[in-house]
């Protein structure tokens, strides 16, 4: 017997789920599942990046969705997304000169940051250890 078949409440035999939140968080999974599965074949095979760039923009669809669907506000993942790049300038390799860092950094820039210290680490509330999260 099928997930479909047991009558589960977010599913219809037919039709496939019919919940819209739980609907958005499984296809933002399977577009998580597949932007990892393109790093690994980049890694492991040395594949062109081209298709992480669709699964990149497949993900950015979803991560829009999600925010929609799950009534999420958009400057409050803004700024978390702020958070972390402020945190991997500060910890990390990653942010440090190339096109795409001071692009960003203009966009980050633009978007009112200016009072953000990134040299103010909060250890208690673990900050800087889920640097790689």
């Amino acid at each position: 017997m099928s997930v479909f078949e047991k009558g589960y409440p977010s599913y219809d035999a037919v039709n496939g789920i019919k919940d819209v939140k739980k609907e958005t968080l499984v296809i933002l999974m399977e577009e998580c599942g597949e932007v990892i599965q393109e790093c690994s074949k980049i890694l492991r095979f040395g594949n062109s990046p081209e298709k992480l760039h669709k699964e990149l923009g497949d993900l950015f669809c979803m991560i829009k969705l999600t925010e929609d669907n799950l009534n999420l506000d958009f400057n409050k993942t803004f700024e978390y997304s702020t958070n972390k790049y402020n945190k991997l300038k500060s910890w990390s390799n990653l942010v440090g000169g190339s096109k795409a860092e001071k692009s960003l950094e203009k966009v980050w820039d633009d978007g009112g940051r200016e009072n953000f210290d990134t040299r103010k680490i909060d250890w208690d509330n673990g900050d800087g250890g889920e640097l790689y999260e």
